[in-house]
């Protein structure tokens, strides 16, 4: 249960940053305008309406490219960690650690793959290349992240099963291979329900424009 309250706050907490810092981002940059604009009326000088519009509303640019950049570099790390563990687990001689260590090796794999899967989509129809991409705004930014929870979800899950499969059953018994098999079945389940909300908030609320 602590688990998952941790869980559960670091989840919150990361959606609060999100979208609380551009939204002071934009409210300072807002505030500077305004000044800005007041003191070129003070002093005489003739403003320019276009220019006023620019200011006070600036353009909002693609988030899928910073997604996609995010996605790719979290993903080719979880590749090479994957592999590093897999090569280590193989000079091993306990076969219960190379087990253990094989669980962490295929669960980076599998989250390097999808995210790194992810990471490629997105730059392909997410960053403005070829159709509208999603720009800078509450639901933008909260269908990405959880389009990330969900692939993060599902990659967890391959790796567990596969983990419970080949190492974990033959290493430590059918018992020890079904309780990995439990959180791999939640994992898939909570990934498929994120990354499902994801792509529905993603068509449904989020601004589009193209690049």
């Amino acid at each position: 249960m602590s688990q998952l309250i941790t869980l559960a706050s670091v989840f919150l907490g990361f959606i609060a940053i999100v979208i609380v810092i551009p939204s002071w981002l934009r409210h300072r940059s807002r505030t500077l305008a305004l000044r800005t604009i007041s003191e070129a009326i003070a002093s005489g000088r003739l403003a320019d309406a276009a220019l006023i519009e620019q200011m006070l509303v600036p353009p909002r640019r693609p988030v899928g490219r910073w997604f996609a950049l995010f996605n790719l570099v979290v993903g080719v790390g979880g590749l090479c960690v994957g592999t590093a563990l897999s090569i280590a687990s193989h000079l091993l001689v306990s076969t219960a650690d190379a087990a253990g260590m094989m669980v962490g090796a295929l669960i980076n794999l599998s989250s390097g793959v999808g995210l790194t899967t992810l990471g490629l989509l997105s730059m392909r129809f997410l960053s403005g290349t070829t159709r509208p991409a999603p720009v800078w705004d509450y639901a933008s930014i909260l269908a990405l992240v959880t389009l990330f929870l969900g692939v993060s979800g599902l990659s967890t899950a391959t790796g567990l099963s596969l983990a419970a499969q080949f190492y974990i059953a033959p290493a430590m018994g059918e018992r020890a291979a079904h309780g990995m098999l439990i959180g791999a079945t939640i994992n898939a389940c909570t990934g498929i329900g994120f990354t499902a909300l994801g792509l529905f908030i993603l068509r449904t609320f989020a601004t589009c424009k193209e690049a």
